[in-house]
């Protein structure tokens, strides 16, 4: 759901009209009707107004890592299970990004690393543009462990059918 449209629910459950909230929050009437149908890119300052006289709190929490996207790409992490269907490969690296933000347990931090270092040894240049410097120093010291080169070769299986 889109700021404007959950700025507009939040304002129809409390009965409040545009003018009333506009006035209320002290942001302009045209701005907030601008809001409201998405045609705006309101500041935070702006959306944290309209929301504090909403009852509405901001609140940033990280996305769910798409697990299935990554399994799919060859991430040797079989949770769910063999996947079919090929990938979006741009998706790929910002999942990866994603999970390494978050807290994983060793098996899912192992299968990531298995399926960067696939990336790294046999397609370097991708691996480069899709992944950090940071990212492979956090990684580069998993790389030498056995589970990670066997986790690498089921990886590097997977990634030969779409790459």
């Amino acid at each position: 759901m889109s700021v404007g449209s959950k700025i507009r629910e939040s304002r129809k459950q409390a009965m409040l009209s545009q003018l009333q909230l506009a006035s209320g929050s002290g942001v302009s009437l045209a701005t907030l009707q601008s809001i409201e149908r998405d045609r705006a890119n309101p500041s935070l300052s702006t959306i944290v107004a309209l929301g504090h006289y909403l009852g509405l709190s901001l609140k940033l929490e990280p996305e769910p890592i798409n697990w299935p996207l990554l399994i799919a790409a060859g991430v040797p992490l079989s949770i769910l299970g063999k996947l079919d269907g090929v990938p979006n490969k741009e998706a790929i690296p910002r999942e990866i990004r994603k999970a390494l933000g978050q807290p994983l347990t060793e098996r899912e931090e192992s299968a990531i690393a298995g399926f960067v270092l696939a990336l790294k040894i046999h397609y370097p240049s991708l691996a480069d543009r899709w992944f950090s410097r940071a990212t492979m120093k956090r990684l580069n010291s998993k790389f030498s462990e056995p589970r990670i080169l066997k986790l690498k070769r089921i990886a590097t299986a997977e990634i030969a059918k779409y790459l």
